[in-house]
């Protein structure tokens, strides 16, 4: 794959959908490798949907900003943004970060909207989530963790409270309470296929976070959210395959997930594919 940067925030003028997109060298590798992913997914939804209690659960709609978009549900809300209404900039900035629906990841264009909206805090929805982790790992603007818990601290949706929850940002009874707040809401939104449900449940699991640790469980909610196209979850899939994390070590799956987030321009993806294949172009 040739990976071409091109000047200025991606969302701001020259937005490129995957279905039109020329970046790759060739996309009939990519389509099939989002296939076979698709097909892994199949085998085990039903298992993890089985553990999962959504129906005790109210979950508000509105959370859909964090979950995957169609292209056309995109160029209306990015429509929206050229016309300053910035209600639906977390949808727009959560497809930026995780290369869902666009020619590449662009952290900088992200931060660079998601600051925007909170300027426009009385019409911008749950932009805290994602402009806490842009700040919390230096993602796009340089790191302020402190910063990031005091935006993460600003929301309720339950993403953000996670976040907090994870990071220890506070003492260990308060954190507690935290994980008991958020995680039935995650795990609802899981039930439904939520994108970044989907991913935070899957380190909830990985590493004991609100949930008994379980690593083998984790993988299917990771699958789940490689297959709908979040880099995130098909780098972590990558490690896990690489270094036998839930799974019985497969260099070659490893390769094939890492594959993927690189070619959303993952940088930890891409130096993950260099080390495993040396000659691989990227």
């Amino acid at each position: 794959m040739i990976y071409r940067l091109k000047a200025g925030p991606l969302w701001q003028s020259h937005f490129v959908f995957y279905s039109t997109s020329v970046e790759f060298d060739d996309c009939r590798m990519r389509r099939a490798l989002l296939l076979s992913v698709r097909r892994v997914i199949v085998s085990s939804r039903a298992s993890s949907n089985a553990a999962t209690p959504a129906d005790s659960v109210t979950v508000s709609d509105d959370l859909a900003c964090f979950s995957s978009r169609n292209k056309e549900q995109l160029a209306e809300q990015l429509a929206a943004l050229k016309a300053g209404d910035y209600s639906q900039a977390a949808s727009v900035a959560y497809c930026l970060v995780y290369g869902m629906n666009v020619s590449r990841i662009d952290w900088q264009g992200a931060f660079q909207l998601l600051t925007k909206a909170a300027q426009q805090s009385k019409h911008a929805k749950h932009h805290e989530l994602l402009l806490g982790v842009a700040l919390n790992y230096g993602r796009g603007t340089d790191k302020d963790a402190q910063r990031a818990k005091a935006v993460w601290l600003q929301s309720s949706d339950p993403f953000s409270q996670f976040r907090v929850a994870e990071n220890k940002f506070l003492d260990a009874s308060a954190t507690t309470a935290l994980y008991a707040q958020c995680v039935p809401r995650l795990l609802a939104l899981a039930a439904r296929d939520h994108t970044e449900a989907l991913y935070a449940i899957g380190y909830a699991h990985q590493l004991g976070n609100g949930l008994p640790r379980d690593e083998a469980a984790a993988i299917p909610f990771f699958q789940r959210g490689a297959a709908q196209g979040h880099a995130g979850a098909q780098r972590t899939l990558g490690d896990c395959f690489a270094a036998g994390i839930g799974v019985r070590a497969d260099a070659a799956k490893a390769a094939q997930f890492y594959r993927l987030a690189a070619e959303q321009g993952d940088p930890s993806a891409i130096d993950a594919l260099k080390k495993l294949q040396p000659t691989s172009r990227l």
